[in-house]
């Protein structure tokens, strides 16, 4: 049970809504995408990038799967997926790990050469490291909380202007891709 919102980023009037209604669909259960469109149509559906933090690793596999379904569809058939991850430098190792075990044990067709980690400490800034790496690609998906979301409300959705189209991701409970 997923629901998806989306807000136009060059005009955000919903977006109080979405933030307002994504509390109330969380409390119910359902798995929670906000699609925040540019206005370039996906550009040319070749490039999907996936950034994982250990904040959201519980959003992992459902991006993961977005991403897969995605490049189902012909318009995105000769997309590639990338993943890149974002940890502390003391747990980048078992970060890749982590994805590299979700990649194997839920047959995804994400080649680990598709896989990035970006160690990183207290002064490195999440969202200038994503717009260093993926301002080129034309769907970016980033996890989300509940608990960020309500802390940084509508200004964590708007914080990546510079992004083609973003998918921000919430996973109501763990997802197993098998």
């Amino acid at each position: 049970n997923l629901i998806l919102f989306e807000f136009a980023r060059d005009d955000p009037g919903g977006l109080r809504d979405i933030a307002d209604n994504y509390r109330l669909v969380v409390a119910s259960g359902f798995d929670v995408c906000i699609l925040s469109s540019a206005d370039r149509d996906y550009g040319y559906c070749s490039e999907i990038h996936i950034w994982i933090t250990p904040e959201d690793y519980e959003n992992a596999s459902l991006m993961i799967l977005l991403a897969y379904i995605l490049i189902g569809h012909p318009d995105w058939s000769d997309a590639e997926i990338e993943i890149l991850v974002a940890a502390p430098e003391e747990r980048a190792a078992g970060e890749e790990a982590k994805i590299e075990e979700t990649l194997a044990t839920g047959r995804i067709p994400v080649s680990s050469r598709n896989v990035r980690i970006f160690p990183t400490d207290a002064n490195v800034d999440f969202s200038q490291l994503v717009a260093e790496d993926s301002t080129t690609a034309d769907l970016v998906i980033l996890g989300v909380t509940m608990p960020r979301l309500s802390s940084k409300g509508v200004e964590l959705l708007q914080r990546h202007p510079e992004l083609n189209d973003v998918l921000f991701v919430c996973a109501e409970a763990r997802l197993t891709i098998d």
